[in-house]
C-alpha cells in the first residue's frame, strides 16, 4: 500500500526502516524471554533460529562455530518465488540483500555481533554473523527510537494472571 500511495523507493525506504526497528525489538524481546543474557555466538544462533521478523516460507539452519565466533544461518525457500527481489514488504527486502534488518536483529543480542557476509540467490539465503569480543559496540539505529514510543514495545504477558475461558 505504500508503494501506491508513494513512489517505490520511498516506499522500500519505509520498510527498511521499520524492519530495523521491528528487527531489534523482537530480538531484544526473544533474548530476554529465553534468558539469553551477555550475548555471544550461541545467544545469536538460538535468536535467528526463531526470529519472527524473517520472513516464513523458509527452512532454516543455523550452525555455530564457537572457535572463530560466527554463526552461519541457511534460509533455503520452500516453495518457489520467495527469492524474487521485486517481492513486497520484508520479504522483498531480504530478496535484494537488505542488510539493516539483519544486522539490528544482531546488535539488539549482542552488540559486537557483525553482519559478516549475506549471499543471496534464488536456491537460498545465506548470513554469517561474527561476534568480535574487542569491537566498540554498536549504537541503537535511531529507528529504534520511534519504535520505543509504542506500547507495544513494553507489553508482556502475565503468567502469573489467572484465565478464564468463555464459552
Amino acid at each position: 500500500s505504500l508503494a501506491d500511495r508513494l513512489d517505490q523507493e520511498t516506499a522500500r525506504e519505509i520498510m527498511a526502516s521499520q524492519w530495523v526497528g521491528a528487527g531489534w525489538v523482537a530480538s531484544e524481546r526473544l533474548a530476554d524471554a529465553l534468558g539469553l543474557e551477555g550475548g555471544g555466538v550461541d545467544a545469536l544462533a538460538t535468536v535467528f533460529a526463531l526470529h519472527p521478523a524473517l520472513p516464513p516460507g523458509f527452512e532454516r539452519s543455523v550452525d555455530v562455530d564457537a572457535d572463530r565466533g560466527r554463526v552461519r544461518l541457511e534460509m533455503t525457500p520452500l516453495v518457489g518465488g520467495l527469492l524474487d527481489p521485486a517481492n513486497p514488504g520484508w520479504l522483498g527486502l531480504l530478496a535484494r540483500g537488505e542488510r539493516g534488518g539483519i544486522e539490528a536483529m544482531a546488535h539488539a543480542v549482542d552488540r559486537r555481533a557483525q553482519l559478516a557476509d549475506m549471499a543471496v540467490r534464488e536456491a537460498n539465503v545465506v548470513i554469517e554473523l561474527a561476534v568480535d569480543e574487542s569491537a566498540e559496540p554498536a549504537p541503537e539505529p535511531p529507528e529504534l527510537a520511534f519504535m520505543r514510543l509504542s506500547g507495544t514495545v513494553s507489553w508482556v504477558f502475565d503468567a502469573t494472571a489467572g484465565t478464564s475461558a468463555k464459552a
